[in-house]
This record gives structure tokens, C-alpha cells and sequence, in this order.
């Protein structure tokens, strides 16, 4: 489960972590950055979002792990990781379809009957 912030979150960090892959090793250090800050406030988002009961413990367990995947293509050996970046985006990517499979009913059961 993941509510709308949360959701809206993750989209951000999906537009700002695509931002930086495309440039490559030659990312500015202010797209850089907005990708970082994008995941941090995904974490942040879902902690509050857990905490208000909206967010499962799966999602923010989940979100804390891409935060440390992300901040490993920061601080790489040598040069530019991206491909950390773009499994972080995926992870992100794959959590929100995640979270939209779980939000649709199976085929025929209509909102009564989810109640």
C-alpha cells in the first residue's frame, strides 16, 4: 500500500534520476544532487506515510533500500556509477507498479464486493 504523496514522491524521483542518466558522466552536479534530494524525499515521504498508517512496512522497507542503492552511485571507488542510478530508478519504477497491482481488483470483483 502506498498512499498519493508517497506516489507523487516517487514519480519525482523517477524524473530527476532520469535527468541524470541521460547526462551520463557528464551530469551536472545540480542534477546530480535533485536526483539525490528526489530519493531522500521519497524515504522521507513514506516514513510519514508509514507512520500515518498509509504506507506498508514492505513499501518503506523497500524505499530505504533504494536510498542506499542511490547513494551508492555517489560515492563510487572511480568515476560515475550510473548504472547504480538506473537500477535505482527501476526499483523505484517497480515499486509503483507494485503499488498500483495492488490497489485494482481481481477481474469481476466489483467495489461491493471489496468492502
Amino acid at each position: 500500500m502506498m498512499d498519493p504523496h508517497t506516489r507523487g514522491a516517487a514519480a519525482q524521483a523517477i524524473t530527476h534520476l532520469s535527468a541524470a542518466i541521460e547526462s551520463g558522466p557528464e551530469a551536472s552536479h545540480e542534477d546530480i544532487c535533485a536526483a539525490f534530494q528526489a530519493i531522500v524525499a521519497l524515504r522521507d515521504q513514506a516514513i510519514e506515510g508509514h507512520c500515518r498508517g498509509e504506507v506498508t512496512d514492505e513499501c518503506r522497507d523497500r524505499v530505504n533500500s533504494l536510498v542506499s542503492l542511490a547513494f551508492g552511485g555517489e560515492f563510487p571507488l572511480s568515476g560515475f556509477h550510473v548504472r547504480r542510478l538506473e537500477q535505482t530508478r527501476e526499483g523505484v519504477r517497480q515499486l509503483l507498479a507494485d503499488a498500483a497491482a495492488a490497489d485494482t481488483p481481481p477481474e469481476g470483483q466489483g467495489a461491493a464486493e471489496r468492502a
